[in-house]
């Protein structure tokens, strides 16, 4: 697969979805036998379905595919008197959960610009930073059309660096941070299109406004001319407890649905690991990094 993510442009996967993610170390043995046998095998595996386990195995196999940089997958999905329709409507729930209308911003932190261009090469056009200097330094590499988004913590003594080029800013979490990217954007006669962080998570180390201060901070952006606010980005707690992400960004989605608008549009929220969640809850702007690149060593 890594000559294949090297070498071709773009790949079309042919799959078994609903017969995915179901053979593991132990059962290995059991695709050796005759074909007449693996039906019978089939069968019995068929009886144990379940409409939420389906989904989640062919979500499993779906991330795994469009990680190795796969472009469209065609599969076909049994329907017989075992399991009647239940894995077209998991099929189809998974499909229309993909196709809904969703932004990648590709986390190209600490990735050298060989591989940024690799990823660039397959269609990717928005990447996104969180160190300034960083951001700066792969702006004067890259190729001038990728919108820079800045995802990371902006200190406002830096803001002047980023001003002159930046898409979109995601972390805005502060009024003085506010103010500061107004007046070095009416300096350069710019309007930059920016985010309110909204704190979800309770972890310490997650900043952003109460949601309690939105109207406040929505009313005040509006007397700053070259600010031009477009949505809101939040974090969820780092946790197994899919309970707790979801409860966080059912909380923004609901702040989000109340003040959306023809220019108000952006939700964003949902990393590699909670993306799924995310987009479930209304997401339509997520930021991966490792389920592209790779894991960090």
């Amino acid at each position: 697969m890594n000559f294949l993510k090297k070498n071709i442009k773009w790949i079309c996967h042919h799959a078994h979805l609903d017969k995915s993610n179901l053979i593991n170390k132990e059962s290995l043995h059991k695709t050796t036998v005759h074909m007449q046998d693996k039906w019978f095998i089939m069968e019995e595996y068929k009886k144990n379905y379940s409409t939420s386990e389906l989904y989640e195995r062919m979500n499993r196999s779906v991330e795994n595919i469009v990680s190795q940089n796969c472009k469209n997958i065609r599969s076909f999905i049994d329907v017989d008197s075992t399991v009647g329709l239940m894995c077209v409507k998991s099929a189809d729930k998974l499909r229309n959960q993909i196709s809904k209308n969703v932004n990648i911003v590709v986390v190209s932190k600490t990735q050298s610009t060989d591989k940024i261009l690799e990823v660039y090469n397959y269609g990717y056009k928005e990447f996104g930073e969180n160190k300034v200097q960083e951001l700066v330094e792969k702006h004067s590499i890259l190729p001038k059309n990728i919108k820079w988004h800045f995802i990371g913590k902006l200190q406002r003594n830096k803001v002047k660096n980023i001003v002159p080029f930046v898409y979109l800013i995601h972390s805005v979490d502060n009024f003085k941070l506010l103010d500061e990217i107004n007046k070095r954007a009416k300096n350069l006669s710019r309007v930059i299109d920016c985010l309110i962080q909204i704190k979800i998570a309770e972890e310490d180390n997650k900043s952003g406004f109460n949601i309690n201060e939105l109207d406040d901070v929505m009313k005040y952006s509006k007397t700053l001319e070259n600010i031009n606010i477009v949505g809101l980005m939040g974090m969820s707690t780092f946790t197994n407890n899919q309970k707790i992400i979801e409860d966080e960004f059912s909380i923004l989605r609901k702040a989000f649905n109340k003040r959306k608008s023809k220019n108000f549009r952006i939700l964003s929220m949902g990393m590699s690991n909670d993306f799924n969640i995310a987009i479930d809850k209304g997401s339509n702007m997520i930021r991966l990094g490792s389920i592209i690149f790779g894991k960090r060593n």
